[in-house]
C-alpha cells in the first residue's frame, strides 16, 4: 500500500559534503543515503548546497557555513524498507532538465510554508484551548501576531537558498536550533515524546513575550505566559530579538516533528 495524498513536486534543500557534492557534479554518484525526515517523492527536487565544513566537523563544533556549489537533481527513485534501518531512505537521482536552475519558485515556496504553517497553528490553538476551542484576544493570536509567525517562517525556508544565507536573522535562528539540539539534547527522539503542539506552544510564549516587550525599556526577567507547557524554570527570557530566535528555532522543530509523525503513521498504514 502506498500513501495516497497528491501534491505538487517540492524542492528540498541538503546540506552536501565536499567529497559526496563534487562526485555529484561528476556523475560518478547517482544517489544518496539520507535520514527520511521529510516527504521525499519521485519527481520533487534536492537542491544541493555544498558545505566547507564536514558533517562530522559540524557536530564537533565546527560552523555551518556553505562554499556557494549548488546544483539541482530530480529523485526518480525513493527506497524504503527492504533491510534498511528504520528511518533511512536511498534517494536515486538525475540531472535536473535542461533550463532548471536552482533558484526556487515563490509562489510555490510560500504555498508550501503556508499549508504546513496551518496545521501547526491547528495544533498549537488544540493544544492551548482544547478541541472546542473559543479563541481569545488575550490568550491567542490576533492576525498580526499570526502573520509575523508566517514572515518569520518563509524567510527562513528561504534563508537556504542562494545569497539569502546571508541573512543574519535567518542564520541565527537556524544556529539556535542546532544549539537546542546539540547542547540542550533536545534531539529528535527528545522532540518526538512531546504531545503535539507542545513546542509549538512553547514558540509561542517566546514569541509572545517580545512582541509584549518590543518598544519597552529592559527590565527584570519576566515570568512565562499562563500557556507556558513546562516548568517555570526552562523559561528563560531576554531580548525581543533573542525571544524570537528561540521561537523561530522551536517552530521548526514542532514543524519536522509533525513531518516525522506524518511519515511514520503513513508506515504504518503500508504495513
Amino acid at each position: 500500500m502506498t500513501d495516497q495524498t497528491k501534491r505538487e513536486a517540492i524542492t528540498h534543500p541538503l546540506k552536501s559534503d565536499h567529497g559526496p557534492f563534487q562526485d555529484i557534479l561528476s556523475g560518478r554518484k547517482k544517489a544518496e543515503v539520507r535520514r527520511d525526515d521529510r516527504d521525499f517523492r519521485v519527481g520533487d527536487r534536492l537542491n544541493l548546497l555544498e558545505t566547507v565544513n564536514t558533517a562530522e566537523q559540524m557536530r564537533a563544533g565546527a560552523p555551518l557555513e556553505y562554499t556557494g556549489g549548488q546544483d539541482l537533481r530530480v529523485i526518480t527513485h525513493v527506497q524504503r524498507g527492504y533491510g534498511l534501518p528504520e528511518g533511512v531512505v536511498v534517494l536515486s537521482f538525475d540531472e535536473a532538465p535542461v533550463g532548471s536552475t536552482p533558484v526556487h519558485d515563490t509562489a510555490e515556496e510560500d504555498a508550501y510554508v503556508i499549508n504546513r504553517l496551518s496545521t501547526l497553528l491547528a495544533d498549537v490553538a488544540i493544544a492551548l484551548k482544547g478541541p472546542d476551542l473559543t479563541l481569545h484576544r488575550n490568550s491567542y493570536h490576533d492576525l498580526p501576531e499570526v502573520a509575523q509567525i508566517l514572515k518569520m517562517e518563509v524567510e527562513l525556508y528561504r534563508a537556504t537558498y542562494g545569497e539569502r544565507l546571508a541573512s543574519d536573522a535567518a542564520r541565527d535562528a537556524l544556529a539556535e536550533r542546532r544549539r537546542q539540539v546539540e547542547s540542550e539534547g533536545w534531539t529528535p527522539e527528545h522532540d518526538d515524546a512531546h504531545a503535539s503542539g507542545v513546542l509549538a506552544a512553547a514558540a509561542f510564549g517566546y514569541l509572545f513575550s517580545a512582541l509584549n516587550a518590543m518598544g519597552k525599556p529592559a527590565g527584570p526577567a519576566v515570568a512565562p505566559p499562563p500557556y507556558w507547557p513546562w516548568d517555570a524554570a526552562w523559561f528563560k527570557p531576554g531580548p525581543p530579538r533573542r525571544m524570537m530566535e528561540k521561537a523561530a528555532a522551536l517552530v521548526l522543530a514542532e514543524m519536522e516533528r509533525i513531518d516525522r509523525a506524518a511519515m511514520s503513521a503513513r508506515k504504518e498504514a503500508a504495513a
